[in-house]
């Protein structure tokens, strides 16, 4: 399921309607395939350019599932997804700034 989530964000850009459906999964997600659900994040919270998406530009409404799901990724045994989960939360942070604070715990 989270492949097909992953790949209906890249092509919409981000923009879907089931965003609480979605987020509320996504520590699920994450324990059964964390790549995608990583790419999922990324696609839903950033474009193409690695500028925060605009329609997602407004506070976290899930933030501990988001927090959760990148927690649960950045610990798997693949150090490849660990450098991409300290990439992406370096950007949302730069881009979003307090907006995503909170998910450097993540990296703590």
């Amino acid at each position: 399921m989270i492949k097909r989530i992953a790949k209906s964000l890249e092509l919409s850009k981000g923009d879907i309607d089931w965003d609480y459906a979605f987020l509320q999964r996504l520590p699920a997600f994450a324990k059964a395939d964390p790549e995608n659900t990583l790419l999922s994040i990324k696609n839903y919270f950033l474009d193409s350019n690695n500028n925060l998406n605009l329609r997602h530009k407004t506070p976290i409404l899930r933030q501990e599932e988001v927090k959760g799901a990148l927690d649960i990724i950045y610990k798997n045994k693949n150090s490849g997804l660990k450098q991409e989960v300290e990439k992406l939360i370096n950007v949302l942070i730069e881009k979003g700034s307090s907006v995503f604070w909170d998910l450097k715990g993540v990296l703590e």
